[in-house]
């Protein structure tokens, strides 16, 4: 089930950038060119876009649509998102999966579902943490 889960997702978000990247880049692009903020930033994402976009791709339960618009209108390239895609949306799709099968068989489950909800918890708390320290 992760597995077909997993490349089904991938498809569905490259398709969907592919067709906002046909729609959208040219329009994104003439806005980028007026911005000195934006072209920084569309700069990034070509070189470290594939590092940013795993990353937050791994993210579970991130809205999905803000992240194919954002690859899409960026000078990323496609190589790089299909990648960035196939890396980051498996521990994400995977931990939804097993989140979803848990929760449907609860009695069955119930253990393993709370030890997963506790180191997902403990994982985001310790980011979290390590985050603001380190902006500090």
């Amino acid at each position: 089930g992760i597995t077909i889960s997993w490349l089904a997702e991938t498809t569905g978000v490259v398709v969907s950038f592919y067709l906002m990247r046909f729609f959208f880049r040219d329009t994104a692009q003439k806005l980028i060119e007026k911005s000195n903020s934006l072209k920084s930033i569309d700069e990034a994402s070509s070189k470290h876009g594939l590092e940013w976009m795993a990353f937050a791709r791994a993210l579970p339960y991130f809205p999905s649509g803000i992240l194919t618009a954002v690859g899409a209108v960026s000078s990323m390239s496609a190589r790089d998102y299909i990648i960035a895609n196939l890396i980051g949306k498996f521990p994400s799709t995977a931990l939804e999966v097993v989140i979803g099968h848990d929760v449907v068989n609860f009695q069955e489950h119930s253990q393993r579902l709370t030890i997963l909800i506790l180191v997902v918890g403990a994982v985001f708390f310790a980011y979290k943490k390590w985050f603001y320290k380190k902006g500090k």
